[in-house]
């Protein structure tokens, strides 16, 4: 049950939710629409956008579904203890439980009142291959989303203090312009190659920031104020400036209509900037009132997708596609005064740190349930090192080994994202179902999706493997 106290009302859910959806990805949006062309880009993030939509109806009627055969269990539960103890203080305790848990006609309720996270839906409604799949897609996904912040925030680090110290050095000495013109030194920063500054500040983080998988730390609310803060704050300078720019006359760019070898990259940025699926239990459990939930939905993925738009396509004709980097925040420098490029360069620094901590977290517990056998407990070593290392370590040696965020965001989006946005939420909605009309003998769900036709379950599947498959293709003709 949600603790009136934690309750909050519709615009703040909206709010949550929307705050949820536009987070880092859409940090490498305009990269990805620059290299897919403005027609392309448009009417692929419009598709994007229903089916998220679609999805996290999905996730809704699901979670609906969830606290009916929760109800339906308590109320078998108390029922065969009526029967089997005849104790009149249990069977006090019954009808008082009844009373909150069921319908005036006895039946259980559809109604959302029991956070019952992805997890615990899927373990009540697959089988166990099912519920290992479903671990390893999300531990997977997880392992994109920390090795792209590990990425991020290094490189905006690196292109922050070796433009500070290119500035400062063009202005103390002449002949570092020289040099740099020649091409001989243009890879240089603070005397190291650009490189190997980026794998300094790599394992700076790492040490700084990896420490916190091994423990419980939380994220607080003063936390999750200061990166919202932070995030309009930034975002709404990058839009602003963009407009002044074209306001101005001084737009350079040119883009293309369409340009089908930019889709891959597209397609796993766009999904990425829609997530919010696997979430939603923690979001939606706490709504007042949760009869206007699909309404909320609708408008948050509606204004992201506006929101989405606005920052791409003035960057499309704000900048040339060469000026556009794969973390937009970077491109300012073109444009902008010295301190909010700056402001703007180290955002990821700022949010994205915060972030990382919650998500290693996150995945290391779910890697032990994906590990978990039985009732057997893990070795002290196991648990407290092991794990922890295992959650951690992965995404620096990628982030080592790359800088390039928007391959990160592409690969993430387009096979671990697509399995957290579409397979899981619509494999959850079909056994759902399933284990609705088993246990409880009907289905009449006032969560229920809009989308209840199999047709949209069949469609959502078959979009998907067409998608992985055509980026797949594309992945590997560039290999060759």
């Amino acid at each position: 049950m949600t603790d009136n106290d934690s309750q909050y009302n519709s615009l703040a859910g909206f709010v949550y939710i929307f705050n949820l959806i536009v987070g880092a990805g859409a940090l490498a949006l305009p990269k990805a629409f620059s290299e897919a062309g403005l027609l392309l880009s448009a009417i692929i993030i419009v598709i994007l956008a229903f089916l998220s939509f679609m999805t996290c109806s999905f996730m809704v009627e699901a979670m609906a579904i969830a606290n009916a055969v929760l109800q339906q269990k308590e109320k078998a539960k108390i029922e065969n203890h009526e029967v089997n103890e005849k104790i009149e203080t249990l069977q006090d305790e019954s009808r008082t439980l009844l009373s909150n848990n069921a319908e005036i006609n006895g039946q259980p309720s559809f109604e959302i009142r029991k956070k019952v996270e992805m997890g615990e839906m899927a373990r009540m409604f697959f089988g166990k291959i099912g519920i290992r799949l479903f671990y390893l897609c999300i531990a997977v996904y997880l392992y994109g989303d920390l090795a792209i912040y590990a990425t991020a925030v290094p490189k905006s680090m690196r292109d922050v203090i070796c433009e500070t110290s290119e500035s400062s050095g063009n202005d103390s000495n002449n002949t570092n312009v020289s040099i740099s013109s020649s091409g001989q030194d243009d890879d240089k920063c603070c005397g190291l190659r650009r490189d190997d500054v980026y794998r300094i500040l790599v394992a700076a983080f790492a040490v700084l920031v990896c420490p916190f998988a091994f423990t419980n730390v939380q994220k607080t609310k003063y936390i999750q104020y200061l990166t919202t803060f932070l995030r309009w704050l930034c975002f709404s300078f990058m839009i602003v400036l963009a407009l002044i720019h074209l306001g101005k006359g001084k737009g350079n760019g040119r883009p293309s209509v369409a340009d089908f070898s930019g889709i891959p990259d597209l397609f796993g940025a766009s999904v990425y900037s829609f997530m919010c699926q696997h979430s939603l239990p923690s979001l939606i459990t706490p709504l007042k009132s949760k009869k206007n939930v699909t309404t909320i939905l609708f408008m948050d993925v509606g204004v992201a997708l506006l929101f989405y738009s606005l920052l791409s396509f003035t960057a499309l004709f704000t900048f040339v596609d060469s000026e556009i980097e794969d973390v937009y925040t970077l491109s300012f420098k073109h444009i902008t005064s010295t301190g909010i490029s700056t402001f703007l360069a180290l955002y990821p620094v700022f949010a994205l740190s915060a972030s990382f901590p919650i998500i290693s977290i996150t995945l290391r517990e779910n890697l032990k349930a994906l590990f978990h056998k039985d009732d057997r407990k893990f070795p002290w070593i196991v648990d407290r090192i092991g794990f922890p290392l295992f959650a951690v370590l992965p995404p620096i040696v990628i982030a080592l080994s790359t800088t390039n965020v928007e391959m990160l965001v592409s690969l993430t989006g387009s096979y671990a994202g697509v399995g957290v946005q579409y397979i899981i939420p619509t494999m959850l909605i079909v056994y759902g179902r399933q284990k609705a009309a088993e246990i409880l003998g009907f289905n009449d769900n006032d969560y229920g999706s809009f989308f209840k036709h199999r047709f949209w379950t069949w469609m959502i599947l078959s979009w998907t493997l067409l998608s992985v498959g055509v980026v797949t293709a594309y992945n590997i003709k560039k290999r060759i």
